[in-house]
């Protein structure tokens, strides 16, 4: 099975707000991890390489739905922050890292 359809397997599609939420294992701040081969990954991280291909280390993958979330002050980071297990490919961006830790 691929990676792409294993995150599938453990991902809640109905969320009000779009986001498909990884219910698999999640680290304690709150972001998914799939193995990948021999590696484990961040699940919104894996599935974004599945349907773009790998990203350098100095990229990460975003969250456009934290984004929009925390511009209208409806969330304020966190390790609670229900955006980090979306693994939504619509709500996805890639960016540099330092980018990504200004968001």
């Amino acid at each position: 099975m691929s990676v792409y359809d294993r995150i599938l397997l453990h991902v809640d599609k109905e969320p009000d707000d779009g986001c498909w939420r990884f219910t698999a294992y999640k680290q304690s701040n709150g972001y998914g991890r799939v193995r990948v081969g021999s590696k484990y990954a961040l699940a919104h991280r894996a599935m974004w390489e599945c349907l773009h291909g790998p990203l350098s280390d100095e990229w990460d993958v975003g969250h456009k739905c934290h984004d929009e979330a925390a511009a209208l002050g409806l969330c304020d980071d966190g390790d609670d922050c229900p955006h980090r297990a979306c693994c939504n490919p619509d709500h996805l961006k890639a960016e540099p890292h330092d980018d990504n830790l200004l968001a």
